[in-house]
């Protein structure tokens, strides 16, 4: 049996993993967040909803992108994006750059 089908289903498991867990982030630290930074619940949910409302701009170019570069690159990319938005978010030192991390794996979740 070859080992190729299971690979791939193991990344695409551990993207979709990845995902629900990205989104929750900013959600389950909402009174950490709203503490360290002093900001308000309408601020937390602008974070929150940034992830999501970012994916409803990139959607159709991703798409374009993949159709023209291959699925194999631009999957590559998203995955890349979903390492570095987390990273981005942790070094943050306002809520802006928190909403930065969470936009950055935008593209991974409609592919």
């Amino acid at each position: 049996m070859r080992a190729r089908p299971w690979f791939i289903l193991a990344t695409v498991a551990l993207a979709w993993i990845g995902f629900g867990y990205q989104y929750q982030t900013v959600a389950s630290l909402g009174p950490d967040l709203m503490r360290l930074f002093q900001f308000d619940y309408t601020t937390l949910g602008t974070l929150i909803g940034a992830f999501m409302m970012m994916g409803a701009f990139v959607a159709l170019p991703i798409g374009l992108l993949a159709r023209k570069f291959g699925d194999r690159l631009v999957l590559s990319g998203g995955l890349a994006l979903m390492v570095v938005g987390p990273v981005v978010s942790a070094l943050a030192n306002a809520p802006t750059g928190i909403g930065v991390g969470a936009a950055l794996p935008v593209s991974e979740q409609w592919r």
